[in-house]
This record gives C-alpha cells, sequence and structure tokens, in this order.
C-alpha cells in the first residue's frame, strides 16, 4: 500500500488492520503527535500514523499457516513483483478463532471467521509520479 489513505473518519467503520498484516513488507512506521493537517490534509487534526512499505523487490510468493489457543488458525499467500515499471500485489487471508477462558476460569463463547483478499497495481509514470489501483474485499463473521 504505497500513498494511500486510509482514514475511517465519519464512516463508522473500524480500521481494517488486514491490510498491514504483513509486517514484513513494512520499512518503518512514523507517529506524528497532535495537528499534521498542513502535511496530511484536514483529517489529521489529531496526529497520523504513516506506514512505509518496502520499495518493490524482487517476485515472491509466501504462504503462512499457523494455529493457537482459543481454536485460532490462520492462512495467509500473497505474491509480489513486478513487470517493466508495473508493479502488483495479490494476497488473501483466513483467520479463524472460537471460545476461550478468562484470567477468572470463565468460558467465553466467541466466534470469529475472517477472509481478506486484495490486489494492488501500481505504475511508475516517473520518479517522482505514480498512478496506484488498489482493491480490497472482506468478509468477517464476529460473534462475542
Amino acid at each position: 500500500m504505497i500513498g494511500v489513505r486510509v482514514s475511517m473518519t465519519g464512516t463508522g467503520q473500524t480500521y481494517p488492520f488486514h491490510l498491514v498484516s504483513d509486517m514484513e513488507n513494512i520499512e518503518r512506521i512514523e507517529v506524528l503527535k497532535g495537528s499534521a493537517s498542513v502535511l496530511y490534509g484536514s483529517d489529521a487534526k489529531g496526529g497520523v500514523i504513516n506506514i512505509i512499505t518496502k520499495k518493490d523487490t524482487e517476485p515472491k510468493t509466501k504462504i503462512t499457516t499457523s494455529t493457537g489457543s482459543f481454536g485460532k488458525e490462520e492462512y495467509k499467500i500473497s505474491t509480489e513483483g513486478s513487470l517493466g515499471d508495473i508493479s502488483y500485489r495479490i494476497y488473501g487471508q483466513k483467520a479463524i478463532s472460537g471460545k476461550f477462558k478468562d484470567g477468572n476460569d470463565i468460558e467465553w463463547k466467541a466466534h470469529d471467521n475472517s477472509e481478506n483478499i486484495g490486489v494492488m497495481l501500481k505504475q511508475d509514470l516517473s520518479d517522482n509520479a505514480n498512478i496506484i489501483l488498489n482493491y480490497t474485499n472482506g468478509d468477517d463473521d464476529f460473534s462475542f
């Protein structure tokens, strides 16, 4: 996600954290406290968290699976690379979790089954300009 605004102001939606779940692609994170509207516009009056992704690299495909407590399962697949002045990233992930017990040994019935897919295409127009097409679709079945 290069230069993509993810402000959710006024939408009633929460931030789509799945967009940055692949920490391997993050170069650094900048936190600007206070008003940053001069640099980032009127949506940044409380501050900005700027996530800078790594520059395009060699083509790579990654498949990850994990499991853990509370019925947790996670599956991810992504592929990225570039063809000339066009770079791409395609990904999909699925996360499942279930009931759990808290510190007082009380069982909480919970269920989460989420799926996210996305594609990003970027074409460099010059050294200082590019155009990005980004599509993300998510579906979440959650109860607590």
